[in-house]
């Protein structure tokens, strides 16, 4: 587990590992109802590069948020516009969304409040069944860089003309957050 302080928010990023999910909308919606006040967001972890995706989507998220540039109505829903890069709903869940069977997934809570917040995530840790791995935004392998690559249409030009950075871990989230950025442009 992860906690971030971003723009007056705490945040908790939880990572898990094989979780079976049946139906995407009702884990979500269980999640939401049992940590009001605090918000939530649930994302398959393949479409994550790491933590500093998140980071700057939510960062970007608030900031739409404030300056009244929002497309969503809700926090959450915002989160994952920016997380996806996409400034339709609809495209931002099939990118990042849950699907139906097993899959690794990330929960992100946060709250004004810290203490709602901390609570939210330990009843999140106690709900899911699962191995709990914040390692899962950690592990960076060749595969995960070609997911992302793919879901996030990136070629191989574009990633080679990030040429200052010293890594592809490093170049590839440089475009992810200039994708993100670029949802507020095209609003």
């Amino acid at each position: 587990m992860d906690r971030l302080d971003i723009e007056g928010y705490t945040v908790y990023v939880l990572g898990f590992k094989s979780i079976h999910v049946d139906s995407p909308a009702k884990l979500i919606d269980m999640l939401r109802e049992v940590c009001k006040p605090a918000e939530v967001q649930v994302l398959r972890a393949d479409s994550i590069l790491n933590l500093d995706h998140i980071r700057f989507a939510i960062l970007y998220a608030l900031k739409s948020f404030e300056k009244s540039m929002n497309i969503a109505k809700t926090l959450s829903l915002e989160i994952l516009l920016k997380i996806a890069a996409e400034d339709q709903i609809d495209k931002a869940l099939a990118k990042s969304g849950l699907k139906k069977g097993w899959q690794d997934i990330v929960v992100i809570v946060l709250s004004e409040d810290e203490g709602y917040a901390s609570k939210a995530a330990a009843r999140i840790v106690e709900i899911l069944e699962g191995e709990s791995g914040s390692d899962i935004l950690r592990d960076i392998d060749e595969d995960k860089v070609a997911r992302v690559m793919d879901l996030f249409i990136i070629s191989e030009e574009r990633l080679k003309s990030e040429h200052m950075y010293p890594d592809i871990v490093e170049a590839l989230l440089n475009i992810i957050l200039e994708d993100i950025a670029l949802t507020v442009i095209r609003r």
